[in-house]
């Protein structure tokens, strides 16, 4: 993520289009960067890796037909977005 501030990028999350999760890495207990150091201390990482630490709150149950949006966004600009239907 060359360019972007990685403390200041926002995870978002939505279910069937409603705002289940939505908060800015500036909030989480350890910073992206010694996460990443942890991480690839202790395991292989590729480009490409997702590497899941945790989750802010609005956990709930998911059902079957549940449509998933995950967004990662760096101000109003999207960097990546990832949709699923559980089955």
């Amino acid at each position: 993520l060359q360019g972007v501030d990685v403390a200041g990028l926002h995870l978002h999350l939505e279910v069937n289009g409603k705002v289940r999760q939505s908060s800015p890495t500036s909030l989480m207990l350890f910073s992206v960067p010694v996460l990443l150091q942890y991480v690839k201390a202790h395991f292989p990482v590729v480009p490409g890796d997702v590497v899941l630490t945790g989750t802010p709150h609005g956990v709930s149950k998911l059902a079957a037909g549940d449509v998933v949006v995950a967004q990662v966004r760096s101000g109003e600009r999207v960097l990546s977005t990832g949709t699923w239907t559980v089955k």
